[in-house]
């Protein structure tokens, strides 16, 4: 199945919102601290300071996080071409209508799809997946044996697109001027050489409508057009304080209609450099973590999205805001991103995401003031982010300084995320529901968190209990609190702390609940099972 991809966009509120002149989009970017070569601090933040204030971040698309130091409003720097290049005239409001029907038309959506300097450049797989428009050939009995073969599956399941090479040519050579064999990425479907045709089985389809929001011409031969996804079409949600990216495409006037020369995806708008910076993922390698900045025409009420982009500026993921559909409260106003740090604070092997934000109250007793916002970002091996929400809410209070260094310091304090080993029994205060040999049965069992779950076992045995969860919370109490939940004291289980870290589950349905779960620095962990208190050891 064709995974679709997370375009998110922001759509302009119907009523204005009353402090829409008091929450700028406005970004201060900086010099910011010393940075190695992918723009990370020491500890791998990057630390804007306050040297500049900017509407838009401009500069080269390889999100290395300098700061240009240019003025709002331009769209200036190293990608080729610059957005929508005035260059003529601009076409008025009923050409961009008759532009956006063109592209939405079955033939002609898929050019939009991919990012091409050149046509020969172009994914077809995109332009072809439901078809293009082409009556699709249907396999015989013969062919669908040999398609069977060739795909090595017993039957056909959903949808098939087949398509000849002759008819492959006659499309392409009329949208772009070419021939398929001068395509420097051909299909990787199912050939069948013996019928000289491709084949693809899919069960959906990849249609995304389109809007022409500005274009221009110089000789009306040429058109620079700028297209921005139909968000009620696909699903994005009406409203939604999500920044995305536009498109802007180069066609060329046929006598049968036009054909597609360059693609490419309009990354520099909005960008905060300072808080851009080249990743690697673990399955797409070569990535973008890009800032984008409230866009000027989005509810003034939006927040800043992050994203990660592809090496074509093609958006594999928009990450999850800390506020529904991206809108901070009518109270609060974006100001900036302090920093961004890629941190492995679990220890899991892969990448994580801190950030840090600032925000200003633009009304109420508290107008003028401001307060940061960190967020917490766990990555998989799929190079997939997922937003902490609970974990983010507590650090966010727990912070003093909100600074890159002071967030990983609080998190490798709190990293509970590995295998722990339970070491002895730490007490019976209570009612207890285990007999004595039930207890020395848990000695020795092993305790591993991980992202979705926690899971029990014993030492060269598979895990044998797991419970899976939508995260984690942590809570700070005092050893008072504890005396008085558990009626015994920290001190009769053998701890001589003045505080310890609950650690709680987020259920599915957003419930916390207390598994008995303690942490005490960095190498203890308090577990309560049926009244029994046993202490365990992290494993190395």
């Amino acid at each position: 199945m064709k995974k679709r991809r997370t375009v998110i966009l922001a759509a302009l509120l119907a009523a204005v919102c009353v402090v829409a002149g008091a929450c700028g989009t406005g970004e201060k970017n900086g010099t910011g601290s010393e940075k190695d070569s992918a723009g990370n601090t020491a500890d791998g933040s990057a630390v804007s300071d306050t040297g500049n204030d900017t509407d838009t971040g401009n500069g080269a698309d390889t999100g290395n996080g300098a700061d240009t130091g240019n003025d709002a409003g331009s769209a200036s720097g190293s990608d080729a071409g610059s957005s929508t290049v005035q260059q003529g005239r601009s076409l008025d409001a009923q050409e961009l209508d008759k532009f956006t029907t063109y592209v939405n038309e079955m033939d002609n959506y898929g050019f939009l799809l991919s990012v091409y300097e050149d046509p020969s450049e172009l994914n077809l797989h995109e332009v072809f997946y439901s078809g293009a428009g082409i009556q699709t050939q249907q396999l015989n009995e013969m062919q669908e044996a040999a398609y069977l073969e060739a795909a090595e599956t017993e039957e056909i399941y959903t949808d098939i697109t087949c398509l000849h090479t002759d008819q492959l040519d006659a499309f392409l050579l009329k949208k772009t001027g070419l021939a398929y064999a001068q395509m420097k990425h051909p299909l990787e479907w199912v050939y069948l050489e013996d019928y000289d045709l491709y084949c693809m089985e899919h069960g959906d389809t990849n249609y995304c409508a389109f809007t022409c929001i500005a274009g221009s011409t110089a000789d009306e031969n040429t058109f620079t057009l700028r297209f921005r996804t139909d968000e009620e079409y696909n699903g994005n949600g009406i409203g939604s304080g999500y920044y995305s990216l536009d498109c802007e495409a180069v066609l060329v006037k046929q006598e049968d209609g036009y054909r597609f020369r360059s693609n490419r995806m309009v990354t520099e708008e909005n960008r905060i450099d300072a808080q851009t910076f080249p990743i690697t993922l673990p399955e797409s390698g070569d990535a973008v973590f890009a800032s984008y900045a409230p866009g000027k025409d989005q509810n003034p009420q939006s927040d800043v999205t992050f994203m990660v982009l592809d090496a074509d500026g093609r958006t594999l993921q928009t990450l999850t805001g800390s506020c529904e559909n991206n809108l901070r409260a009518i109270t609060e106003c974006f100001d900036s991103v302090q920093a961004v740090s890629f941190p492995d604070y679990n220890g899991d092997g892969f990448m994580d995401l801190i950030t840090i934000s600032s925000y200003s109250y633009a009304q109420g007793p508290d107008a003028g003031s401001g307060f940061s916002e960190i967020r917490i970002y766990t990555g998989n091996q799929y190079g997939y982010f997922y937003y902490e929400k609970e974990l983010s809410r507590y650090v966010s209070e727990s912070v003093k300084e909100p600074t890159a260094d002071a967030v990983n310091s609080l998190l490798a304090d709190g990293s509970f995320y590995g295998t722990w080993r339970i070491a002895a029994c730490a007490g019976t205060p209570g009612i207890c529901a285990m007999s004595q040999e039930e207890i020395d049965s848990w000695i020795g069992r092993q305790l591993s968190f991980e992202r979705d779950c926690y899971l029990w076992g014993k030492e060269g045995d598979a895990f044998y209990e797991e419970t899976w969860v939508n995260g984690y919370s942590l809570e700070e109490i005092t050893a008072e609190s504890f005396r008085e939940w558990y009626q015994t004291p920290l001190s009769e289980l053998g701890i001589d702390a003045d505080h310890i870290l609950k650690i709680q589950t987020v259920e599915f349905g957003g419930t916390l609940v207390e598994p008995g779960f303690f942490l005490i620095g960095q190498k203890t962990l308090l577990v309560c099972r049926d009244g029994v208190f046993f202490t365990a050891v992290r494993e190395e």
